[in-house]
């Protein structure tokens, strides 16, 4: 016990020091975390009050309270990491994440040796009870309780989503539970912020929608959706001026979409007795 005490406390700061050079690297932002705890027998390491923030912003868009992975204690010791598992527990998310579109290069102190890549061995990895969130000038909505897994493939990286509640924020109104299914065109784990994505989904009972985006630091998504909402929950849930509708509204919108603009490809709200064609 003493002995794997005296090589715990000298492996420590080593290992907090490469995490946070290979992180911050690798998300392209500056990473912090309050502590790292390792367990050298088994290779967990314990990461917690993970922090990433972009150069252009002063918050945040990564919070996590705690991350458990497994990694290859032999190649730590040669400035390595071998990821062989991950769990992240608690994320929060801020979207849209102002990235610079290519991360820079890592930069090494001079005389000290280059970084030398990772090696996510892992097939899959878990996030549990996350929220997401998205605002923007003129909208502002969060998904809570959210669980993700990611799991890969020959090709791609095949994501599965679910969360208890989506909802908008002033005017405050709750739509429903959101369940997503998609592809990250890549099968690297080290490029998830920077390749395409693919998704299908539900806002139980309202909506169904389809998107694709250049990467999760993409500003714009090209997206489908046909919904069916009461009025009322229509009118606080989608920016449009509308005269006074009652019942059932059913959407269908196919557009791209950014926060500074919206150009539809096709636009249409419908009643039992009329329909309106929405222009971009």
């Amino acid at each position: 016990p003493r002995l794997h005490a005296e090589y715990h406390l000298q492996m420590l700061p080593f290992l907090e020091e490469l995490l946070e050079k290979k992180l911050s690297d690798a998300l392209g932002a500056k990473v912090s975390f309050d502590r790292v705890k390792l367990s050298p027998l088994s290779g967990k390491v314990e990461v917690l009050n993970l922090a990433a923030t972009a150069p252009s912003s002063d918050s945040p868009f990564l919070k996590v309270p705690r991350i458990e992975a497994k990694i290859g204690i032999a190649r730590a010791l040669k400035q390595e990491i071998s990821i062989q598992s991950l769990r992240i527990e608690r994320p929060y998310v801020r979207l849209p994440i102002a990235l610079p579109k290519k991360a820079p290069a890592p930069k090494n102190e001079p005389g000290s040796p280059a970084l030398k890549p990772w090696q996510f061995q892992a097939d899959d990895v878990l996030a549990i009870d996350g929220t997401i969130e998205f605002q923007s000038v003129a909208y502002h909505a969060i998904a809570e309780r959210v669980n993700l897994l990611l799991k890969r493939d020959a090709n791609d990286i095949v994501l599965t989503l679910l969360s208890d509640s989506v909802r908008r924020i002033n005017p405050d109104v709750t739509v429903g539970e959101l369940k997503l299914n998609g592809r990250i065109a890549t099968p690297d784990f080290s490029r998830l912020l920077t390749s395409s994505i693919s998704l299908d989904g539900t806002i139980d009972p309202h909506a169904r929608f389809s998107a694709t985006t250049a990467s999760l630091m993409s500003k714009t998504i090209d997206a489908r959706m046909t919904a069916n909402l009461d009025s009322q929950l229509f009118s606080r849930l989608v920016p449009i001026a509308l005269p006074a509708i009652a019942g059932l509204i059913h959407l269908d919108i196919d557009g791209t979409f950014s926060p500074e603009r919206v150009v539809l490809r096709r636009g249409e709200i419908s009643t039992q007795n009329a329909t309106m064609k929405l222009d971009s």
